[in-house]
């Protein structure tokens, strides 16, 4: 036991070496915490389980870039930086559905779609969050005097939710069009609003109802969004996003949320299409087929 004890204290000694000795330069100056404030006042671990982390000089040269875990994003992590002004992109979740170009310089790095613009099946998109922050680090701010700064998140993207009730005779096919392909590092569209995403749909059996879930990434405004559902390859419905919510919410707009969810309930009674938007005011609209 005593044996022990004695290993637990020169394992300290030991970590703490490179930060009291005369060569502190690999020893933190600056540390990170990360923070997402949402509706159901959760922990940032709950929505965010890793992250691309980006540092920029005054120049906007990238002068750091790691990849942040989960223990990290709750726990944050210290890095050393010489003195100067900084700032800081996080992008969270940011896993394989999502492409980081052009990064050395913040005006021409850029977030896209993964495939963008070859790929022609574009299912989903990840999760996203952005994370920024700026800071100066003084000439005093040495492993003795760290400071310590916090990376706030905002959600950067938006989960769509198709239902689909009443159809018979194998899967029905889903298209989401009108969608943004890509972000700069400050969350604005750099491209028009023309991609199409087909997500994956399937059968969930308790609810006799077919499913397409998928995330795409924020825009700012009224959407652009509609939706076409094929059956059969023969009849092909439109759902016209923007219009369903002009509706009844002709200010609404994502500005003042955080994680948000467009549920979608379709349900064919055999001749006609009927939509509802879920969690708002119950909406009923008829629609024919367009084709």
């Amino acid at each position: 036991m005593q044996n022990i004890k004695y290993i637990l204290i020169l394992s300290v000694l030991l970590l703490s070496a490179c930060c009291i000795n005369d060569d502190n330069s690999d020893c933190p100056n600056t540390y990170l915490n990360f923070s997402y404030v949402s509706e159901e006042n959760g922990e940032v671990g709950d929505y965010i389980h890793s992250a691309k982390l980006l540092i920029y000089n005054s120049n906007n040269e990238l002068v750091l870039q790691r990849d942040i875990d989960q223990t990290q994003i709750n726990q944050g992590l210290g890095i050393q930086l010489p003195p100067g002004d900084y700032y800081a992109v996080a992008w969270g979740n940011a896993g394989e559905h999502s492409v980081l170009s052009d990064i050395q310089h913040i005006e021409d790095a850029r977030l896209s779609t993964n495939g963008y613009p070859n790929i022609k099946t574009i299912e989903t998109n990840d999760p996203l969050y952005l994370g920024t922050h700026s800071w100066t680090i003084s000439e005093r701010n040495n492993y003795n005097h760290a400071i310590y700064e916090t990376i706030d998140y905002r959600s950067a993207h938006l989960s769509v939710d198709v239902r689909i009730f009443g159809v018979e005779g194998g899967l029905a096919q889903v298209r989401v069009n009108n969608l943004m392909p890509q972000y700069n590092f400050q969350m604005g569209d750099t491209k028009p609003n023309n991609i199409t995403y087909s997500p994956l749909v399937k059968y969930i059996e308790e609810e006799d109802m077919q499913r397409a879930y998928l995330h795409v990434l924020r825009y700012k405004g009224k959407t652009p969004m509609t939706i076409d559902i094929l059956l059969n390859q023969e009849s092909t419905y439109n759902v016209d996003v923007r219009k369903l919510v002009e509706q009844k919410y002709p200010d609404f707009t994502l500005e003042r949320k955080t994680d948000f969810t467009i549920i979608i309930e379709v349900v064919f009674d055999g001749v006609e299409m009927h939509v509802q938007v879920l969690d708002w005011e119950e909406d009923n609209i008829t629609n024919t087929p367009i084709s």
